[in-house]
């Protein structure tokens, strides 16, 4: 499975969801595959926030990210596309090419499919 997380600037809410998983996917030694990116170029190159970072680690959590905006390919490299609210759900279904197979889907509607898969 390979799941990508989307918010507008990749700096906060993101990378946050994907450290999140990732630790909940080693806990289960599910080898997956997931990101986050931003719509937005804002932030490329940089980590996260020092409040998401702060949030992490009190949270026994860690994170390695670096900022960078959603690509034409991660339209057909993921299985899923979760967007962190309505705006970016909006700016991803504009984004997307043609050809994307990725299902793109509100953070929220679906997170009882991420618990019942782990």
């Amino acid at each position: 499975m390979k799941i990508l997380f989307v918010c507008i600037g990749n700096s906060c809410r993101s990378p946050m969801a994907e450290a999140v998983l990732k630790d909940a996917l080693a806990r289960e030694q599910l080898d997956w595959t997931v990101d986050s990116a931003a719509i937005a170029t804002w932030n490329v190159g940089r980590s996260p926030e020092p409040r998401c970072l702060a949030v992490l680690r009190e949270n026994g959590l860690d994170s390695d990210h670096v900022g960078r905006q959603i690509r034409e390919e991660d339209f057909r490299q993921f299985d899923y596309i979760f967007g962190m609210d309505e705006g970016n759900i909006r700016d991803l279904q504009e984004l997307a090419p043609e050809d994307c197979s990725a299902r793109i889907e509100l953070l929220g509607n679906r997170h009882t499919w991420i618990q019942t898969m782990l």
